[in-house]
């Protein structure tokens, strides 16, 4: 009855060492696939801060805030006729 026991218990903890490493190895490719995913978000996320850099370099440059301004909002540059010159009284 000992022999047939042991060789119950061996053979369970066979099996449950078998499940084990399975469950291991499925869950080694699962993290795999959840890594590759990320991976891939994160590299289309700085390749949008790059273009998004890009975006901002140009509206930072003053002869696209010009040709803006000229082409999209109808605006003219001013003359010197127009500009008014104020004056600031510090003695008030």
């Amino acid at each position: 009855m000992k022999r047939s026991t042991f060789a119950a218990l061996f053979a369970i903890s066979n099996l449950a060492m078998v499940l084990l490493h399975i469950h291991k190895h499925s869950r080694n490719i699962e993290l795999s696939f959840t890594k590759q995913k990320i991976e891939a978000q994160r590299a289309a996320l700085v390749k949008q801060k790059q273009e998004l850099t890009h975006q901002l370099q140009a509206l930072h440059n003053l002869r696209e805030v010009k040709q803006f301004a000229l082409n999209e909002l109808s605006l003219k540059p001013a003359k010197i006729s127009q500009v008014k010159k104020i004056t600031h009284d510090t003695t008030v």
